[in-house]
């Protein structure tokens, strides 16, 4: 639906966020800007380095999941692997609120893990050795 403006009935532009509809388009009567309000999350957020890993600093969640999921021989293809990255690229934007990033911190933590447990093991061989001995002695 397009507003007029009631002063100049010049079109009103489709509005974004909060509070009543405008009556009156911004240059019969421009957005008051408030000295008293706080500053919004988004300018407030700083960037810094996340972790150190290895001796360096590492400037992103998405690069120290990435450097963890190799270092455990996690194919990064996997579905939990890039799921994991995913929900580090989310946390790294910042753009969400403080209870949205805590969620996504946490599933990003269930991500990993379920990532680590896709991980190969160590000494694969070990393992179908044994699986081998095991289907012997069940006959």
């Amino acid at each position: 639906m397009n507003m007029v403006c009631e002063q100049c009935r010049g079109p009103i532009g489709r509005q974004q966020g909060r509070g009543g509809r405008r009556r009156f388009c911004e240059t019969c009567r421009p957005t008051r800007i408030r000295k008293d309000r706080p500053v919004p999350r988004s300018v407030a957020r700083q960037t810094r380095p996340v972790v150190p890993v290895d001796g360096r600093e590492v400037s992103s969640m998405e690069e120290a999941t990435r450097l963890e999921l190799e270092a455990a021989g996690v194919p990064l293809d996997c579905v939990a692997a890039l799921c994991a990255l995913i929900l580090a690229r989310a946390v790294d934007r910042g753009d969400d609120t403080v209870p949205g990033m805590i969620a996504a911190i946490k599933e990003h933590s269930a991500c990993m893990a379920w990532a680590m447990q896709s991980a190969a093991p160590v000494d694969d061989q070990d393992v179908v050795t044994l699986m081998r001995r095991r289907l012997r002695t069940d006959q």
